[in-house]
């Protein structure tokens, strides 16, 4: 990811970054910052991509959705469910 941050940052930084600080509580770290979070904590880096995306989690890109959440936020936005709670 190092090199891939000085290569492609943007790219990085979408694809990896928000993601991994996201699942760790912080904003904005670079890879060197998140393995010594990680360490503090305990865990690997390996364990911390494990870790369950949540949805809702917002990117810079906006709200993060796992496959059937995506669709059920989008149905319900189409009006599909009525009143119902989904």
């Amino acid at each position: 990811m190092t090199v891939l941050s000085n290569i492609a940052p943007a790219a990085a930084d979408s694809l990896y970054f928000q993601a991994m600080n996201k699942r760790l509580g912080v904003v904005g770290d670079s890879v060197e910052q998140l393995a010594t979070i990680a360490a503090e904590k305990k865990l690997t880096m390996d364990q911390i991509v494990a870790i369950k995306e949540v949805d809702g989690w917002e990117y810079s890109d906006g709200v993060s959705y796992v496959c059937s959440a995506y669709v059920a936020a989008l149905y319900k936005a189409a009006g599909l469910f009525d009143d119902l709670d989904i």
